[in-house]
Parts: structure tokens; C-alpha cells; sequence
């Protein structure tokens, strides 16, 4: 068995940070943590504070002084986190040519959240941001609702990112799209925007590219969430005949690489709406509404489409880089384990070199959908446990997008993990600095 969040502080579906804070003269902050919990979100920014700014990686949440007030009910705790809810900053990107065979990284776009709160206690360092990475045909607007949640990591910033050949980063053909070139676009994006250390949150394919980077990477990564996948390859299916248009399969619902094949096959060189592309999705097999919405969030308009459309109606193209990702199929399906000593990765325990041998033993979490097969702590847990020692496994009510089926019960997963994360990190480097200020 993996370790759980057992305590009793993670029992209760609440167990996260509660945050009011009203501008006025100054900011009033109030933090409030359920249940028996060893440390408290106040206790830790405040001893962020005395280590003199070492967690701070990219500016502030805010400058005012925060004071403690009595605790107001969780309605109004949520209503007022709500009401300073700021308006992400979208920040576009251009390619960058990639070479074979090593590929130079992308300036990948990227959507940036700033904290919600100031730390409470008047801390001015702030805790490491959020990375978060998307799964396939995903992108950063996919999570536009789950992190402007006032409960989804109100004291972090966020900085949700578009992956290579998705959204608004650069359709790149050539290169590949390895785990070491999709983590080093990511790690090229927290050098440019000066984070020395992120908390990582990744799903899918993205919580690959985050695994990936925890082993290769370890100092980059404060803390690791891994969401609803495991570190090993999944089952490809066949794909169609070439031109045929055929969906790959008919047995179930379509994977991930068959959707991006069904999206290959309908044709967007001439005028068509919406309601039609969403119609051909459904006839082919896509039949869950929702999973059709979701991939239609990948259809843009083309602006004053094409010669041959003007005057006919609205032309269509894909946000996502199908050509690349078909191409790219049985490496995104894949795992390879990194071997010990890339990077600054550390070596496993003996006897286990069939796997590699790189290990991440900073604060990791797993967290499964209760409706999905993608992660079985039976099948997966010996890997998961040998890579990374410290992993906790939950799960969350919903399927492989539990945080859109369940995104309260995944903040109240997710805050108090980083919560104790940052606490562990606080109490490591507490001597260092005190050695410092004597010294």
C-alpha cells in the first residue's frame, strides 16, 4: 500500500485554506485550516518570512501588511476569495524552429494567475508557484475554471501552460515530442520567467512530463502531483487505414489517439460550422457530449477564412498540432525511465536497474479518478513507490478529468498536500538559515 492522506486534518473534504482579504488601508487576512493538523498555512508563511525570501521565485502576492481577524463563516470566506479572484494574464508565444536530433526548446505560451491572498502574517515571500500542465488536445483555457476557483491554491501563483503543438504554443513537425523535449520547453519557460522551483501539477500526458521532470530535474521541483496517470506505457490502438477517414476502433469509447485520428479525418479546407464538425464526432463514435466539447474547444475560426470560402461561411482549423501528435503516438504512449544520474536525478535502491534508476524523493502525490482505469494501485503502485519514495495515492470522485467532475474534492486533495509540502521545505531549510543569521 502507498501512503494515504490519513490524518485527520485530511479526513474532512474541507481541509484547506479558507482566505478573506479586503483592500482597504491595509489587507486583512484570515486562515483557517480543519481539523488536528501539525502546521498551519499562517505558521508556515510566517516562517517563510524569517528565511529571508529564499522561497521567493518570481515577485510578490502582495506588499500590504496582513493582520489577523476573527473567523467569518465559509460562505463569506469563499464569496470574498471570489470577489478577488484577478483575471489571468495570457501570454502568447512564438516557435522557435526546433533541429534534429536535439531539438532546441520552445517558448511555450502560458497563462498567468497571480495569488489570490497575500500570505497570512504578512510573510513577503511568497510559496513556490503552480505549474500546471495539461493532458492531450488539452491546453491552459482548459483549466480557466478550476483555477480561478477561490479554493484551488489561493496563496500560489498559477502559471498554466500550453504544451508544444497545443493551444497557443508553437506547432513544431519536426524533433519529436520525447518526455525530455516536452520537459525541456517547460523547464526553458521557468528559466525565462526567473522560478527557481515549481510545485508541478500535470494530468495525463502532462503529469508524464512532470514525472519526467521530478527524475531528471529534482531541484526544479518543490513538489509533484501527478494526476490520474502512472509511469508506464499505455496500450496504442491500431490506427486506421491511410484516407479511409475510419475511426481506429468501435469497441467503447474512442482513446486519446483515436480522437486525434477522428479529428484528422474531418475535413476543415472548406466552409462548415461547429454543429457540423460536433455532428461527424458523434457519428464516428465520440458519443459523451462532454468529451465532444471539450475537444471542440481545439476549433478556431479562421480569421477572413480562405479564397475559395469568402462569402460561403466560416472556415475552421485546430488549435492542436494533429500531424505532430499523430506522429508522435507511441512515444506520448510510452514511458522510458530515466536512468540514474541524468541531471541531478539520484541513483534508486540496488536490483531495481531494469527500470532505470532515476528517483524523486520530494513530496509526490497521485491522485486517481474513481471512474477511470488509468491508475490501479495494485498494477502501478510497486513502480510508483519505487521512483517515488514518498508518493501519497488518493482518489477523487469522477473519471480521467476528475478535476472538472469533482474540483471541490480535488482543491481539498490538492491544497493541503502542497500545504505540508511547503512545511517540510520551510523546516529543512530552518537550520541553514539560522546558522546564516549567527554566522
Amino acid at each position: 500500500m502507498l501512503s494515504r492522506l490519513a490524518s485527520p486534518r485530511r479526513a474532512a473534504v474541507a481541509a484547506t485554506a479558507a482566505i478573506v482579504a479586503t483592500a482597504s488601508a491595509s489587507v486583512t487576512t484570515t486562515a483557517t485550516v480543519t481539523g488536528g493538523g501539525a502546521s498551519s498555512i499562517r505558521r508556515h508563511a510566517a516562517a517563510a518570512a524569517t528565511l529571508g525570501g529564499t522561497l521567493a521565485a518570481g515577485g510578490r502576492a502582495a506588499s500590504a501588511p496582513a493582520t489577523a481577524s476573527a473567523p467569518a463563516p465559509a460562505s463569506a470566506l469563499v464569496a470574498a476569495a471570489a470577489a478577488l479572484t484577478p483575471t489571468p494574464t495570457v501570454v502568447a508565444a512564438t516557435g522557435v524552429p526546433s533541429a534534429a536530433p536535439a531539438p532546441a526548446p520552445v517558448r511555450l505560451a502560458y497563462t498567468h494567475l497571480p495569488a489570490k491572498a497575500p500570505p497570512p502574517g504578512g510573510g513577503d515571500a511568497p510559496l513556490p508557484p503552480v505549474v500546471l500542465l495539461h493532458g492531450l488536445l488539452g491546453a491552459a483555457s482548459t483549466y480557466r475554471s478550476l483555477v480561478t476557483r477561490p479554493d484551488f491554491v489561493p496563496l500560489r501563483r498559477v502559471v498554466s501552460v500550453d504544451l508544444r503543438n497545443h493551444g497557443r504554443s508553437p506547432h513544431v513537425d519536426d524533433g519529436g515530442m520525447g518526455w525530455d523535449v516536452l520537459a525541456a520547453d517547460v523547464l526553458r519557460m521557468m528559466d525565462e520567467l526567473a522560478l527557481p522551483s515549481v510545485a508541478l501539477v500535470g494530468h495525463s500526458l502532462g503529469g508524464k512530463v512532470a514525472m519526467h521532470m521530478a527524475l531528471t530535474a529534482p531541484s526544479r521541483v518543490a513538489a509533484l502531483t501527478v494526476v490520474d496517470i502512472a509511469p508506464r506505457a499505455y496500450s496504442l490502438p491500431s490506427p486506421p487505414p491511410p484516407g479511409t477517414g475510419a475511426a481506429p476502433s468501435t469497441a467503447g469509447s474512442p482513446s486519446p489517439f483515436e480522437i486525434v485520428e477522428l479529428l484528422r479525418a474531418i475535413p476543415l479546407d472548406r466552409p462548415t460550422s461547429r454543429a457540423t464538425v460536433d455532428a461527424r464526432l458523434a457519428a464516428a463514435g465520440l458519443a459523451c457530449p462532454r468529451t465532444r466539447a471539450f475537444v471542440l474547444t481545439n476549433l478556431r475560426a479562421v480569421p477572413g477564412g480562405t479564397a475559395s470560402s469568402r462569402g460561403a461561411g466560416p472556415t475552421y482549423a485546430w488549435r492542436v498540432n494533429l500531424t505532430a501528435l499523430a506522429a508522435a503516438r507511441r512515444e506520448l504512449s510510452g514511458w522510458v525511465w530515466p536512468p540514474a544520474g541524468t541531471a541531478t536525478a539520484t541513483a534508486a535502491a540496488a536490483g531495481d536497474g531494469e527500470r532505470g534508476g532515476a528517483i524523486y524523493d520530494g513530496p509526490t502525490l497521485f491522485v486517481r479518478g474513481t471512474d477511470s482505469d488509468y491508475v490501479d494501485e495494485a498494477r502501478d503502485g510497486p513502480a510508483i513507490r519505487r521512483a517515488f519514495p514518498r508518493a501519497a495515492l488518493v482518489a477523487v470522485r469522477g473519471g480521467h478529468w476528475l478535476q472538472a467532475d469533482s474540483p471541490a474534492d480535488f482543491c481539498a486533495v490538492l491544497n493541503p498536500f502542497l500545504e505540508d509540502a511547503a512545511a517540510a521545505a520551510l523546516t529543512a531549510a530552518a537550520p541553514a538559515a539560522a546558522t546564516a543569521a549567527g554566522g
